[in-house]
């Protein structure tokens, strides 16, 4: 959601209305990406990473008051804002799985149909195979 999440929040908060979204036309996920080198030499780094962003975003989800309180701080929103917007979320990161990859597939697709690619992309190509590094 990010800080477009955010300016939208604050105008329902002054009474405006969403009347259209997005929901239903295309999936939307945030990534974290990695140097595939780093991944793929240092695999338990990798899994303790996303072990401690599951850690945070299951407090976040639990209480999200101390993170309202920290985005506070940095945005000058207020923490009941934050605390909304935190509330909208899913804060408990993944590893990526075939949905995530058809999605992506089918949005790489679509971009290459309307001629906004010149090349195909084949987004498995680009997935960290994390069962393959552990063999």
């Amino acid at each position: 959601m990010g800080h477009v999440g955010s300016y939208l929040a604050v105008s329902e908060e002054k009474g405006n209305e969403v009347i259209a979204t997005a929901d239903g036309l295309a999936s939307y996920r945030s990534f974290y990406f990695a140097n595939s080198d780093f991944a793929d030499q240092h695999p338990e780094a990798v899994q303790a990473y996303v072990e401690a962003l599951q850690r945070v975003g299951t407090t976040i989800e639990s209480d999200a008051s101390e993170a309202a309180a920290v985005m506070e701080k940095a945005t000058g929103l207020p923490q009941d804002t934050w605390v909304g917007i935190l509330n909208r979320l899913d804060h408990v990161p993944d590893f990526i799985d075939e949905e995530a990859v058809s999605d992506l597939q089918e949005q790489a697709d679509d971009l290459m149909a309307i001629g906004l690619l010149e090349d195909e992309v084949s987004i498995v190509d680009y997935v960290w195979d994390r069962e393959e590094e552990s063999e």
